[in-house]
């Protein structure tokens, strides 16, 4: 679907009955060339997801490629990312593989609403006669009302957290299991605090987002409120938010300029980086925040921990999976109804998500700013946490359990 359509499809009121017949005939197509079976023919595994593209879902992808690859398990790929109009990232390592196997486990690792369309794109050969495994994640505690058309593509669903597994159980009529992403990362020292145009000296918090991502459910108004509680007369604690795609949220960038106006050491680094910059500036923090209301993951929190950085962060959803518990830098919060203008959250009439506590945000801030030495036992508290949760090698042994329950051979 062209990105003009798009936006004039999103931007006009059509009737919701109009609205939702042309997403059920565009979004959930009748395929009839896939059909389930108990056995398919052996081959090797093959992901499918938006490759080239800065979306974190296409992070997750590019995780998985990466754990296969290093276990030794042949991998093919498909990048969506130009059928989608959404490559906005350029790696030659993540590119389409020539004369793909029409046999073999078939990942495909995009959103519920996109799964249709994906696998109508794909050349019939491609995907008749293989099993498919959707890999999905959400962020909220009720799913989108009308994902279950894309139950009729699956073989079974795979979901990153046990947050998100809850959020689709009761709908799901498939296998559903939960396989984490295998988040691994590593800074290249190349680019340091200058290099982002952030003072070398003094505590840095860090805030991360796509501003495509839902505003209101990442947070960071509520991050700048906390922050600025307690250190907007501390030109040696600065604060970084790091966001792209900003083209796509003017009116919420409009905010966040109003929020922090009139001070000097918060810094808006809006610019799209390849993923050795952005590592190398998760390096450069001494603490990580997230003040989301929901998450169905959270792959920059995960990141950070593997760093060893203590991490803020709600207590609530996909990240609760890899966070200590105990850990002191996880914010109390209310559950409350999601409010939003997001259209696809508000199609989820009942769901709700957190609202954290700014205070107990702003208290946990000024003792990590503060104490180099809680720092540094929150940071190693949540890289052991991190170690112990992400693995390359359980990614590959679900990998290799899914040819082996697919396989005709085995059968």
């Amino acid at each position: 679907m062209h990105p003009l359509f798009l936006t004039f499809w999103r931007s006009v009121p059509w009737p919701q009955s109009v609205r939702q017949l042309v997403e059920r005939l565009v979004l959930y197509p009748y395929l009839p060339h896939i059909k389930r079976s108990s056995c398919y023919p052996s081959g090797p595994p093959v992901i499918a997801s938006f490759l080239q593209s800065g979306f974190g879902i296409a992070q997750a992808a590019r995780f998985e490629v990466t754990a296969l690859r290093n276990g030794g398990i042949p991998v093919e790929l498909i990048d969506l990312s130009e059928t989608y109009h959404n490559q906005d990232l350029c790696d030659p390592a993540f590119k389409t593989t020539e004369n793909l196997s029409t046999t073999g486990p078939l990942f495909i690792h995009v959103n519920g609403s996109e799964t249709g369309r994906a696998l109508k794109s794909l050349d019939k050969k491609l995907v008749e006669n293989r099993p498919i495994i959707g890999i999905w994640a959400w962020e909220l505690n009720q799913p989108p009302p009308y994902w279950d058309r894309a139950y009729r593509y699956l073989d079974e669903l795979w979901v990153p957290t046990m947050f998100v597994a809850e959020a689709f159980r009761e709908s799901c009529p498939l296998p559903l299991k939960i396989v984490p992403h295998p988040v691994t990362i590593s800074a290249s020292g190349k680019h340091d605090r200058t290099t982002f145009g952030i003072p070398e000296k003094g505590c840095l918090f860090l805030c991360m987002a796509d501003a495509r991502s839902d505003f209101e459910r990442k947070n960071i108004l509520g991050s700048v409120a906390a922050f600025r509680k307690r250190f907007d007369e501390r030109p040696d604690i600065n604060l970084a938010l790091k966001v792209h795609h900003t083209e796509f949220a003017n009116e919420n960038m409009q905010r966040l300029h109003k929020a922090i106006e009139g001070t000097t050491n918060i810094h808006i680094i809006d610019r799209l980086m390849n993923k050795h910059e952005v590592n190398d500036l998760i390096n450069c923090c001494d603490v990580f925040v997230s003040l989301h209301r929901a998450e169905g993951f959270g792959l920059p929190l995960a990141e950070a921990m593997l760093l060893g950085k203590p991490v803020i962060a709600t207590a609530y959803s996909g990240n609760m999976d890899f966070m200590p518990e105990d850990g002191e830098t996880l914010i109390d919060y209310k559950i409350v109804p999601v409010a939003t203008n997001n259209r696809n959250y508000q199609q989820c009439f009942d769901a709700k998500w957190a609202d954290p506590d700014i205070e107990q945000t702003a208290a946990i801030m000024a003792r990590l700013a503060d104490d180099q030495a809680f720092r540094a036992r929150m940071g190693q508290l949540f890289a052991d946490r991190a170690r112990m949760n992400f693995s390359e090698e359980k990614f590959c042994a679900a990998v290799i359990d899914a040819q082996r329950r697919y396989s005709s051979e085995h059968s």
